[in-house]
Parts: C-alpha cells; sequence; structure tokens
C-alpha cells in the first residue's frame, strides 16, 4: 500500500491560508505542510492555531481576518518569512445556523465581511507577488450557508 500522493512543484512554495486551526483549514494546513510547501496560516483561534503551527512546522499568525489592515499585516509577515505567496485559499468563514427572518443588517455585514470580503483584500495582498512570480494560485472557498 502506498502512500498519498507527493508532489514535488509544491516543495518550498510559499502558501496562505486563512481558517486553518481547524477543520478544512487544518487539513490543508496538514497536506500542503506533508508536500513541503512554506505555510502560513491565521484563525481567530489562538492555542489551536499555535498547537497546529508547532506540530507541522508551519507559521501561525492568530488573526481576526474582519480586521482588514491586521491581516494584510499578517500575509506580510508570511511573506517576509517564507516569500510571497503563491498559492493563497480563503477558507475562513463564519458558517452559524441561523433564521432568515432574523438577520439583522449587522448580522449581514458580519457575515459579509468573515465569508466575502477578507478574501478580496487577501487577493490584493498577495496578487502583486504571484504577477511578480508570472505564477499563483487564489482559491476561494465557500459555502450556501454563508
Amino acid at each position: 500500500m502506498s502512500g498519498p500522493a507527493l508532489y514535488p512543484s509544491l516543495q518550498d512554495v510559499p502558501v496562505v491560508i486563512s481558517g486553518g486551526a481547524s477543520g478544512i483549514g487544518e487539513a490543508m494546513v496538514r497536506q500542503f505542510r506533508a508536500q513541503g510547501a512554506r505555510v502560513g496560516f491565521v484563525d481567530i483561534q489562538d492555542a489551536r492555531g499555535r498547537a497546529l503551527a508547532e506540530e507541522v512546522g508551519a507559521r501561525f499568525i492568530a488573526c481576526d481576518i474582519t480586521d482588514i489592515a491586521a491581516y494584510q499585516a499578517a500575509i506580510a509577515g508570511f511573506a517576509e518569512a517564507h516569500g510571497d505567496a503563491l498559492v493563497l485559499i480563503n477558507n475562513a468563514a463564519h458558517d452559524e445556523r441561523h433564521d432568515w427572518s432574523a438577520v439583522t443588517p449587522e448580522d449581514w455585514d458580519g457575515r459579509m465581511a468573515t465569508n466575502l470580503k477578507h478574501g478580496f483584500f487577501a487577493m490584493q495582498a498577495v496578487a502583486p507577488g504571484m504577477i511578480r512570480a508570472g505564477r499563483g494560485s487564489i482559491i476561494n472557498m465557500g459555502s450556501i450557508r454563508g
């Protein structure tokens, strides 16, 4: 029986993942590190993120992605440590179940900030480096629930 597929093209590739401390994001952090990628990830779950980063050898910054300036600063910090991101995975989301008839404008704005807005501004932060490199991938995760 063989192990998981190895992709040498991911070796040393700088990757940024939002919402990387749990769930699908955690699985992506683990798998990109297993491929030898240089992973930087953010999450609001500080203790869980630090533990994962230590376990797999990734970089972690506790960050609320709705604070765009802080998130872009985290991305810049990863670039200083790993080089410009060549993969961005916009994974973080707020997936709390809710009754549509009770959603307030504040609820709506909060969900848009978490599920959509951060992805655009993360792309804005990484695109110049990808353009300089002549390559890159931006992957946007989403759910109809969000």
